[in-house]
């Protein structure tokens, strides 16, 4: 259910990053291909537990370390000036922030399912994936709550993906 939050959140909540919203839906697109690719290939060589909680703990740690970016508003001073390219950068590393940390987290979300249907036994691995993926469900379901949550919050919300996304990996 966490790997849901966070990966909804976070594409749900891409047109709300700086920048151009197009371009930014456009890159969350782009994010997601490779992805999956990687969710292909990584557990042919890793199990398929480590491949996904490499994956969550990647993704989670780069989220949350989003939280170390400031905020856009405050006044940043460079020897005697005021940087306005420095916002504009922060700008473009929190966005490839957020981008590597979709990456990682597409990958874990599209593993889960592989990663289910191996935890149960044959005779219960169709209840079994089928709870789960009701659960992964109503994940989804909480995931724009999320995202007004960050729009009441600020940009620091995205940290709650992060931590969600170190949760499933503690878990796994």
């Amino acid at each position: 259910m966490t790997i849901a939050v966070s990966y909804f959140g976070l594409s749900l909540d891409t047109p709300n990053l700086h920048g151009d919203a197009y371009v930014n839906c456009f890159l969350s697109a782009v994010v997601e291909v490779p992805a999956y690719v990687l969710a292909w290939l990584l557990p042919q060589y890793l199990l398929c537990r480590y491949s996904m909680a490499t994956a969550l703990f990647l993704g989670g740690s780069v989220l949350l370390f989003m939280q170390l970016v400031p905020q856009s508003g405050q006044s940043r001073q460079v020897g005697l000036v005021v940087s306005s390219t420095l916002d504009s950068n922060l700008y473009y590393l929190s966005t490839i922030l957020v981008m590597v940390g979709k990456f990682e987290v597409t990958a874990a979300f599209s593993m889960v399912y592989v990663y289910t249907a191996e935890l149960y036994p044959t005779v219960v691995r169709n209840m079994g994936v089928g709870i789960s993926s009701m659960a992964s469900r109503l994940g989804s379901i909480l995931s724009p709550y999320f995202i007004y949550l960050g729009k009441s919050r600020g940009p620091r919300a995205r940290g709650s993906d992060g931590a969600e996304a170190l949760v499933s990996w503690n878990a796994s």
